[in-house]
């Protein structure tokens, strides 16, 4: 038997899309995703609808509960008999239930504002030389709405107080010899971090982009068709009103498009108020034209995606409950509920504690050491390869 016989057979290869095949594809890309983002919306309304049916009750019930703890923790914070520490400790414990108070879209803002400012009146008398700024650090400033939010960050367990004790006067004085930052090692730290600013980076890059894109629609036939277009839809030219309004409207459409460069927009107007696409005109720069198909569709994805980041409480619904399936969706609805019981009995429980101030002090003491031990336990996993 000789090689050829044994040889493999040549596949045959399939023909190089051309520019115009492109064209096509992109232009048909586009039209689903436009669609796709024109039902976006009013699925995401739904879905915060169905959300807040399912577990609103719940949820208003377990901030109602943070309300009593809070108003409790705030009248303790006025009694003079506690120890500094005692009234560090408990404004480290109304700060994170505020924290989370705030980050809760079932929260009522005026309740908890109202609240705020009862306790605003008694941090400035037990801490009258302390400015503004630092009390907006600590409190008052109502968190942003995150993009990307764990749930232990935006519905944290109320019965929870672990926190960092970076802020804990007793520690920080008990170990200050120890934990010491050089000025000028500092301050050139902290002038290499600021002089390279990355968001910087990529809005400049971005806008060159932009600046290329406008280029190309510019230069290309694109420009020509829109000419085109915007003689016959020019609202100038008719003498009826009615007519002259719907004409109005079509060039605010039409002027919108090529601001976005909206790409098929065009082109389909083209076809319906110009007549039939002249074959050389869309094969002049085709390549220029696919480059702007190529971005706008980009544009749209992204728009897509960031649709549920545009209003704060969907936003944290679809970070929590979003999933692929209705069973996924579903086991998640199950958990949080689940959270809010715990969360529910874990507050009740904290308030049966706390019934008068002799009860309060040994608690606030179990707080302070879980803090503590918390830190001590980060710290031990921590990489000190920089000492």
């Amino acid at each position: 038997m000789t090689l050829a016989a044994i040889a493999p057979k040549k596949r045959k290869q399939k023909n190089k899309p051309t520019k115009e095949d492109k064209f096509q594809t992109l232009w048909r890309r586009i039209e689903k995703q436009k669609k796709l983002n024109e039902n976006r919306q009013e699925e995401l309304d739904l879905f915060t609808q169905r959300i807040e049916s399912d577990i609103g009750e719940p949820e208003r019930k377990l901030v109602s509960i943070e309300l009593v703890k809070i108003q409790k923790l705030i009248e303790f914070f006025s009694r003079k008999s506690l120890s500094q520490w005692q009234r560090e400790e408990l404004l480290h414990l109304i700060q994170t239930n505020f924290s989370l108070l705030d980050a809760n879209p079932f929260s009522d803002p005026t309740a908890t504002n109202s609240l705020k400012g009862e306790f605003y009146t008694q941090f400035e008398h037990w801490y009258p030389e302390e400015d503004d700024d630092v009390y907006d650090d600590l409190l008052l400033k109502t968190p942003k709405a995150k993009n990307a939010s764990s749930e232990e960050d935006l519905f944290g367990n109320i019965g929870e107080q672990s926190a960092g004790i970076d802020d804990d006067p007793i520690i920080a004085n008990k170990n200050a010899e120890n934990e010491k930052i050089d000025d000028d090692d500092f301050e050139r730290l902290f002038s290499e971090f600021t002089d390279y600013d990355e968001f910087d980076d990529k809005d400049r890059a971005e806008e060159e982009k932009i600046k290329k894109i406008n280029k190309l629609l510019k230069r290309s036939s694109v420009n020509s068709m829109f000419r085109r277009i915007a003689k016959v839809l020019h609202p100038d030219k008719e003498q009826n009103e009615q007519k002259k309004d719907e004409k109005h409207q079509l060039m605010t459409s039409l002027i919108e498009a090529r601001d976005k460069n909206d790409i098929p927009t065009i082109f389909a107007m083209y076809a319906k108020y110009v007549g039939e696409m002249p074959e050389d005109l869309a094969k002049e720069d085709i390549e220029n034209i696919n480059i702007l198909l190529n971005y706008q569709l980009k544009q749209l994805k992204q728009d897509y995606d960031s649709a549920p980041y545009q209003d704060p409480k969907t936003a944290i619904f679809f970070d929590m409950f979003q999933a692929k399936t209705e069973k996924g969706i579903l086991k998640n609805i199950r958990a949080r509920k689940k959270d809010i019981s715990g969360s529910i009995h874990a507050s009740k429980r904290f308030l049966s504690r706390i019934t008068s101030l002799s009860k309060l002090k040994p608690v606030l003491e179990e707080v302070y050491h879980q803090r503590c031990e918390a830190q001590f336990s980060y710290l031990d996993n921590e990489d000190w390869d920089f000492m």
